[in-house]
């Protein structure tokens, strides 16, 4: 029995080890990433010091607001028509997330993507006033799953690219690991280990971001 526990311990000791290595992985690539950021951000600002001409003129340009994805929440699994009002749907949606929220809440824009997965629904893309209207959503969302209507659907915040970019390196880095396929990264990017149940474990490892 005693050889037993210590197989075990060394076992936990060994996944425990993977998980750090992981995690500080992640951490590296989210560095990198974001001196790149920096860099880039350096560019654009020492070439609108050289071009104060271009500036005026792009101050003057109206920027979209679905592409600033400080301000945007993607709605996934969403049963809708074609000639359905997206807007209309929208504000019910957000309706059945409380009158408080609705009352605080402004839609600027609404589109369509296209769904990743064959056979699954469109994704809508909605963008609102301000980042405190997004973070009032997100932290309302799951009042969504008492709702007949739309207890299926889901409502994630839009991601950069630099974001996206360090997603995608860390599922690639969860297959590569020996038993990478007992964890999962969820939407708000953190490692969690699967259970049989599909529930979320308590012991979670939670991405760096610098």
């Amino acid at each position: 029995m005693q050889v037993l526990k210590s197989e075990i311990h060394l076992d936990l000791a060994r996944e425990s080890s993977r998980i750090d290595d992981l995690a500080n992985s992640v951490h590296s690539l989210s560095i990198r990433f974001n001196d790149i950021e920096e860099s880039m951000n350096n560019l654009n600002t020492q070439a609108d010091s050289i071009n104060p001409t271009i500036n005026d003129r792009n101050s003057n340009t109206q920027v979209n607001p679905l592409s600033n994805d400080a301000v945007t929440v993607i709605v996934k699994n969403l049963q809708f028509a074609e000639n359905e009002n997206l807007i209309e749907i929208m504000n019910d949606i957000i309706h059945k997330l409380g009158q408080s929220v609705a009352k605080e809440i402004k839609i600027a824009a609404v589109t369509c993507l296209n769904s990743r997965f064959h056979g699954k629904p469109e994704l809508v893309k909605m963008s609102l006033e301000n980042t405190d209207q997004k973070i009032l959503i997100l932290h309302n969302k799951h009042k969504l799953k008492t709702d007949e209507n739309y207890k299926t659907v889901f409502i994630q915040g839009a991601k950069s690219r630099i974001e996206r970019l360090i997603e995608n390196n860390t599922r690639a880095i969860l297959r590569e690991l020996p038993q990478g396929n007992q964890f999962r990264l969820t939407g708000n990017g953190r490692i969690l280990r699967k259970t049989q149940n599909n529930e979320d474990s308590e012991v979670d490892v939670p991405i760096k971001h610098s």
